[in-house]
């Protein structure tokens, strides 16, 4: 039931302390205070709450709200001096070798020189070997993840007479096994923020700006086209290579096939790893 003063044809002024109705480009509107339930004839009448909106400044604040739901497309924007020396990094160094495109790691200065962290990875790697004389199963689903990773050429043992490389340009990585929480197989962590005379790794690279599409324009892209098609990369982290000289930033100790009664071996990645800082934009410059 509308109110006595509600006449779809015009506006009346509101009774009382009643409520009033304009006639807008966009229909009518209610405007106005809305105490109680008392009508004018002094019947409960079912109420309303009307919030107003400005309307003048509409355009811009669609595209404020496109912006905030596709991020993308205000992202070059919203770059920073580090983004954008990241991405020109990425831009110059980027080569297609054997099938997967080659990226150098996005050092913050040009001159990088790291302390030499051989005693700290040395370390860790002979506190795994006591897990495994303890632990046959977890040295067994080790030693296979790590020769999977050198078997497909993700990570390859340093040549004899590059061992001995500059002062400054070799760096360590510790690594140690975590269980999947669902599959319950182990996975091999790259340590990246292992911290040595407080320096780590990924403190000297670049982040990189945020290159994750957001869900919404994903979601919106499929209906673009009557066919959508949905793929999964393996090893998605390990299809982007690393340049030979930046792969001594990324040495870790390993016994050859896993045999703890062997010596450590040096290897080194041959691919950017999962937890380096600027892994995530990396890849997504690529995809």
């Amino acid at each position: 039931m509308l109110p006595r003063y509600w006449n779809l044809g015009r506006s009346f002024n509101s009774c009382g302390t009643g409520p009033y109705a304009v006639k807008t480009v966009l229909g009518w509107v209610v405007k106005g205070p809305m105490n109680g339930n008392s009508g004018a004839l002094g019947m409960e009448l079912p109420t309303v709450t009307v919030n107003q909106i400005a309307v003048s400044r509409l355009e811009e604040m669609l595209i404020n709200q496109y912006n905030h739901d596709f991020i993308e497309s205000a992202m070059k924007k919203e770059m920073s001096r580090e983004d954008i020396r990241f991405m020109e990094i990425m831009e110059q160094s980027a080569v297609l070798q054997d099938g997967r495109y080659c990226l150098k790691l996005p050092f913050k200065t040009k001159e990088v020189h790291l302390p030499n962290n051989f005693a700290v990875a040395k370390q860790r790697v002979l506190g795994l070997k006591k897990k495994f004389i303890n632990n046959h199963d977890f040295h067994q689903e080790y030693a296979g993840y790590m020769n999977d990773v050198i078997s497909k050429g993700y990570a390859e043992q340093v040549p004899q007479e590059q061992l001995h490389c500059e002062i400054g340009k070799v760096w360590y990585i510790p690594h140690h096994g975590v269980h999947h929480p669902r599959k319950g197989s182990v996975r091999v962590v790259f340590d990246c923020g292992a911290t040595f005379q407080g320096i780590l790794l990924n403190t000297k690279l670049l982040q990189g700006p945020n290159l994750t599409s957001s869900l919404l324009g994903v979601l919106t892209r499929f209906r673009q086209e009557p066919i959508a098609f949905l793929g999964d990369i393996q090893a998605m982290f390990h299809q982007v290579k690393v340049p030979e000289e930046d792969g001594n930033f990324l040495r870790f100790l390993w016994w050859p096939y896993g045999h703890i009664s062997e010596r450590l071996v040096e290897y080194r990645m041959t691919v950017h790893l999962f937890g380096a800082v600027s892994s995530p934009s990396g890849r997504g410059t690529i995809v």
